[in-house]
């Protein structure tokens, strides 16, 4: 158990050096999306790919959804093999070897939805998103 808890720590810590914080992704993405406020939506189709659906709210404004959805494999890690050996009494031994288990390696799906508003002139005027966008 207490390896488990180790490498899922060292997992996490490991990967936290690798770029930028998940904070400074949210940041980086949230000013990215702020940008195209003002916009026309076809311009962010032309940059971003087609909605996924359109609904007219009741404001008169147009929601367009865009749905992304991605499935990878995860990486594997094999923890590493030692062998220890207990002598007896009698000269001879117990060897004992652990590890060599094998963690990750599955499949992970991320799927992010993003939601623009837009005016009666097709100008971005609100965005928010859903789940893995960042």
């Amino acid at each position: 158990m207490m390896k488990k808890i180790l490498l899922v720590f060292l997992g996490t810590t490991l990967i936290g050096c690798l770029g930028p914080s998940l904070e400074e992704r949210r940041k980086k993405a949230s000013e990215i999306l702020d940008s195209w406020v003002g916009s026309n939506i076809n311009d962010y189709m032309r940059s971003n790919g087609y909605a996924t659906e359109t609904r007219q709210l009741p404001n008169g404004n147009t929601l367009y959804v865009f749905h992304r959805s991605v499935t990878m494999q995860t990486p594997t890690y094999t923890t590493p093999i030692t062998t220890t050996y207990t002598p007896n009494y009698n000269g001879g031994g117990t060897a004992t070897t652990t590890g060599g288990n094998v963690y990750g390696g599955g499949p992970a799906t991320y799927s992010c939805t993003r939601f623009f508003e837009t005016d009666s002139d097709g100008r971005i005027v609100f965005w928010r998103t859903e789940g893995n966008c960042f």
